[in-house]
């Protein structure tokens, strides 16, 4: 993309890079070695592997509820700010799952 003036700070200059985060059942397989199809899709996304399966015992009924609480809201939010200051300071450092289940 082109380079923008970011919104809050107009001496700064950065190149919009988008990644998308699909969350999907199955994973597509892309075939490598594709042309610049692959090429493109393999900069844009990441796979995320959700390989965790909560038994009946361990799920929370409830907690769609308890994540609604104000006082939960607050944390949520704090949470969000900090990792958008991380984000900010060291850009999106892909946990090595990620690296590999995206690595194709």
């Amino acid at each position: 993309g082109e380079k923008q003036h970011t919104p809050r700070r107009k001496d700064a200059v950065s190149t919009p890079t988008p990644k998308v985060n699909l969350l999907v059942d199955i994973q597509a397989k892309l075939q490598a070695g594709k042309g610049a199809c692959y090429a493109r899709w393999a900069k844009v996304f990441n796979v995320i592997s959700f390989d965790r399966h909560f038994e009946p015992q361990e799920q929370d009924k409830d907690l769609k509820n308890r994540l609604r609480d104000k006082q939960e809201l607050s944390g949520i939010l704090n949470w969000c700010i900090e990792g958008l200051q991380l984000y900010r300071k060291e850009g999106l450092k892909p946990p090595a799952a990620v690296q590999t289940a995206t690595d194709i």
